[in-house]
């Protein structure tokens, strides 16, 4: 399984995408999720029109959001593609327009989609009219083991319309599912919840499902207006996300956040509600939210996840803030991950249920191997979080308070208030107009105040408070939040204690009333030690980030160091209207180093290099290296024409010669240049058209500078269009292989076949090799095409050879770009074990111009295939200017004398002249010769009288499909 999250512009953005990451777009179990700021059917219609073009058989499901996360971030006002490639896992998807049955829906989706090997059913709905837990309850009717994991649609709490699709149809009101069906697939799910009741219980006494008309009596309205005051109620039902009704149901507290408001005075909830039910307010803890989520990856780590999707409540994101990323960001270290913000989510626990205020996370792997847990733990400072909707909260505690006043159960709850005041296990002290009035045993322990609560209380706040401010501090604080209309303050605070020593605290100061005072309520907790681990942190901190942001060879700063620098850099650029240049630099031959001197040696050259291109650029200029031989470089502020000079710099500095241990090395450089703003603003069109141009210096034979050009982009896309229209052939079986046959010319029988590559090309006709194998060379595909070849022509002529109709050789063209391959051995032996094809039977064509590029370093790989009993022929001989001194030394069985030395026979004196001295050097060296070519009758009597008896070539035969060889093999039977 391969997971890939991908921020969505526009199609021209996603193929470049694409290509980059080499995703297989004909994959069969190709997954992808959709998350959409989008609510408007006709911009998702484009997202989708590019995916299924793109992607024509991936199952596609998606959902409009109140917000999106990408690798480990909330993304706003985005799209983004989550795709999982599945190797041994059957996705079905099914689509249903909504109806008024929920649970109808719910048990069709089961219904259809449910299987005995079905792991996970992925599943959203519409976030408005569809009930989502009757939804639940109709799966669970059909299937209550079965897990379940998504959510319910958003629209960024406009509560109007939310959308979910498939790749053919954009539904507001529906739902839309896929099955993953394996034997191989685990599930991992997990969730943190921590929202708190807050006030005292109530009852829901009027409902119908999740539309609730009254509670305790009132109107539902009603009650949030008198419990929470206007400033909520008017805002139902936005901000009825930070305040959900809580009950608790099947072991598990479960809210239920309002997502409309009725003129009647009802309200409709995410979930339903059943009348008697008992309720209470829910209410946010920060601190334990974004603690206990952080033990989600630690206990995910000995599962060892390939994909991660998250499905997490809305009111996260809205009551969390900007900390939400926090929450999210250790779960990136495990795997890819994405997900979106819902209005209900959707989870298995001991059943399925409907969530609210939750974050839900789903891991998901093929892997059968067993991961060893990583002992280790993520020390991170503690995060103050925001204190949101504080108003409401002091009304809703007020409120309660007065109801309580009126219940014979005042007293003992005032004295267990009394009790959790004294053994509290923060220090609490009481302000009132500037002096200390109140105080619990706590803070004379912090404080070390050995004697009793009227020793300390006599303390002045100028003591307790001296680094500070003492008292005017305390006024300031007053100050500040009458200002800024808050009952809160918390800060850290140096205090210093009776006996003289300091220590840290986090003080949360709160202003109440009681019995129309006005009192300031101080609560303190000692953080003297986690300041300290701070302090040492931040020592690790700067260790660590220079090691994430600098490569370990070189010292240099590394990829994520220098595109950090760029995205600064385009802001200075624009801001100064000045240029800069991005170079993608390959140092050439660095494989050869390594290869013939190690990689010492090798490793040795590239802090040479590293240092070399340091002093070459300016000052003000970076280079890093991002891995192997290659280089980026950022030349800041700089014009074209001194732009030419610094390059011309650094090439020469490469060129210079190189001693290590006694070796003279030369090296050169391959250099890609994309300007900015000239070529694009965009920095990851900027960065692609670097390395597009890089691609372009490496294809024209290296040692050379490219710039980038729009001609490139075309070409890229060409690229892509080549790779798909190679897949569909492959699928549609439109390649077919043709067969040269090789005739011994004094007995005209067969002795052997070669293998030639054609395509039934649905628009281009019958194409030979020359109109498209340079296509599918520049498109890298040229492997995949030849493991075809190979595929196709042992099994067609092994057929042959076991039914006895021929018992020549088969002879296979490969280039030398495959045979230096190490896998390529390895897939020809493979393929001839899998066939039981006879290797004496196979002959390798290579070219004398191929070979004679590097006859050195083709002799062990030669060797090796002469040892499996395989013939080598050298191809197109007379063409490549072979040194006869290196000849000899090549293991090789065959020459074929390439047809521009036959065309002019017998009649060309100089033809003749050559072809003789082609022969006696092929006797000389005891090597067998065949002329290709043929095509008269004069020929073929002249290479009879002068000794060359093999052949190929259209006097005998044109190339034949296998049917037509097979019936020339039944006749030349026939003839024995």
């Amino acid at each position: 399984m391969k997971s890939y999250v991908h921020t969505f512009t526009d199609y021209s953005n996603l193929v470049n995408y694409i290509k980059d990451q080499n995703l297989e777009v004909e994959h069969k179990a190709l997954l992808i999720q959709v998350f959409t700021a989008l609510i408007d059917p006709d911009a998702i219609g484009q997202v989708l029109q590019s995916l299924r073009s793109l992607f024509p058989h991936a199952v596609i499901i998606g959902a409009t959001t109140d917000g999106e996360i990408a690798n480990g971030e909330v993304l706003l006002h985005q799209t983004i593609l989550h795709f999982t490639f599945f190797e041994f896992t059957q996705l079905e998807t099914l689509l249903i327009e909504g109806i008024s049955d929920s649970f109808e829906m719910g048990k069709t989706v089961a219904n259809e989609l449910l299987k005995e090997d079905t792991k996970l059913l992925l599943m959203f709905s519409d976030g408005l009219q569809t009930n989502g837990e009757i939804l639940l309850e109709g799966v669970n009717a059909v299937n209550p083991e079965i897990k379940v994991a998504g959510g319910m649609a958003g629209d960024y709490s406009a509560f109007d319309t939310t959308f979910i699709f498939n790749k053919d149809t954009i539904l507001s009101h529906g739902v839309v599912a896929v099955a993953l069906h394996s034997t191989r697939l685990k599930i991992f799910n997990d969730y943190n919840y921590n929202w708190q009741k807050v006030g005292r219980e109530l009852e829901i006494t009027k409902c119908d499902e999740n539309r609730v008309y009254e509670i305790d009596g009132k109107s539902a309205v009603d009650t949030y207006k008198e419990y929470l005051g206007d400033a909520v109620s008017d805002r139902l039902p936005a901000i009825g996300i930070e305040f959900p009704l809580i009950n608790y149901r099947d072991g598990i507290d479960v809210a239920r956040a309002v997502v409309a408001r009725h003129d009647d005075g009802s309200l409709t909830f995410a979930g339903n509600m059943y009348e008697g039910e008992k309720v209470y307010f829910g209410y946010g803890d920060s601190d334990e939210i974004m603690n206990n989520s952080h033990t989600i990856p630690n206990r995910m780590l000995s599962f060892a996840p390939e994909a991660i999707f998250v499905y997490s409540c809305m009111a996260r994101r809205h009551f969390i803030g900007n900390n939400i990323n926090k929450e999210l960001a250790p779960l990136q270290a495990l795997a890819p991950m994405a997900g979106f913000f819902t209005y209900g989510e959707f989870f298995f626990h001991n059943e399925n249920k409907l969530l609210n205020q939750t974050l839900t996370v789903v891991g998901l792997t093929e892997e059968t191997n067993f991961i060893q847990k990583i002992d280790t733990e993520i020390l991170s400072k503690k995060e103050k979080i925001a204190y949101n909707s504080v108003n409401a909260l002091i009304q809703l505690l007020n409120k309660t308070s007065k109801d309580m006043m009126h219940q014979k159960v005042f007293a003992e709850t005032n004295a267990r208030f009394e009790q959790l005041f004294e053994y509290s296990g923060d220090g609490i002290v009481i302000i009132k107009e500037n002096r200390l009035v109140e105080c619990n045993l706590k803070i004379l322990s912090l404080f070390k105040c050995k004697e009793d609560k009227e020793v300390f209380l006599e303390q002045s706040l100028d003591h307790i408070f001296a680094t500070s401010g003492g008292s005017d501090m305390i006024t300031n604080i007053i100050k500040h939040m009458d200002e800024a209309d808050t009952k809160h303050y918390l800060s850290e605070i140096d205090c210093r204690a009776l006996d003289g020593t300091f220590f840290w605290a986090e003080v949360m100061f709160t202003q109440i009333t009681l019995d129309d005072e006005k009192l300031l309520y101080v609560v303190f907790r000692d953080v003297s030690q986690r300041k300290a681990l701070e302090l040492e942190l931040m020592d690790q901190r700067d260790m660590l980030y220079y090691k994430a942001h600098h490569d370990e060879l070189t010292g240099l700063p590394n990829r994520k160091f220098i595109l950090e620098a760029i995205e600064k850099e385009v802001v200075v650029a624009k801001k100064e209207k000045q240029k800069f240049a991005l170079l993608f630099f390959d140092l050439d031959g660095l494989k050869v180093v390594n290869d013939s001197l190690g990689h010492e040696i090798g490793d040795r050259l590239i802090i040479l290099t590293a240092k070399r291109i340091e002093k070459s650029i300016r000052s003000n200029d970076l280079v890093a290296r991002i891995g192997g031989d290659e280089f980026i470089i950022l030349l800041r502020d700089i014009d074209e024409k001194m732009l030419t000079s610094q390059i011309e710099k650094i090439l020469g500095s490469i060129r210079e010669e190189i001693i290590l241990d006694m070796h003279h090395l030369y090296s050169s450089a391959s250099i890609g240049v994309a300007i900015y703003p000239k070529d694009t603003d965009d920095v990851k069109l900027l960065l692609k058209y670097a390395d597009s141009a890089l691609y372009e210096a490496k294809e024209l034979g290296r040692n050379q500078c490219q710039y980038y050009s729009s001609e490139l982009t075309q070409k890229a896309l060409a690229q892509v269009r080549v790779a798909k229209e190679f897949r569909q052939a492959i699928q549609n079986k439109e390649f077919e292989v043709y067969y040269q046959p090789q005739v011994d010319i004094t007995t005209n029988r067969l002795i052997g076949v070669e293998a030639l590559i054609r395509w039934n090309h649905p628009t281009e006709g019958f194409l030979t090799p020359i109109h498209f194998l340079h296509k599918i060379e520049k498109a890298n595909l040229l492997g995949r095409l030849d493991k075809w070849v190979m595929n196709q022509a042992m099994k067609e002529i092994g057929s042959f050879h076991a039914q006895g109709l021929f018992s020549g050789k088969l002879s296979l063209n490969v280039a030398m770009s495959q045979i230096e391959n190490d896998k390529w051995e390895r897939r020809l032996n493979k393929v001839i074990s899998r066939l039981h094809f006879n290797p004496e039977k196979l002959e390798l064509e290579i070219t004398e111009t191929e070979i004679m590029k590097y006859p050195d370093k083709v002799i062990s790989r030669l060797e090796s295939l002469r040892e499996k009993k395989i013939d080598i022929a050298i191809d197109d001989f007379g063409t490549g200017y072979s040194s006869l001194a290196k000849l000899k030394h090549l293991p090789f069985d065959k020459l074929k004398i390439d047809k521009i030395f036959v065309d002019d026979l017998p009649f060309s004196y100089d033809a003749a002249v050559m072809f003789k001295t082609i022969m006696a050097l092929a006797n000389n060296m005891n090597i067998r010769v065949l002329a290709e070519g043929i095509e008269t009758k004069e020929q073929v009597d002249y290479l009879l009288e002068e000794g060359c008896r093999y052949v190929q070539g259209y006097y005998y035969y044109k190339p034949l499909s296998a049917k037509q060889l097979r019936e020339v093999l039944v006749e030349q039977k026939k003839l024995t």
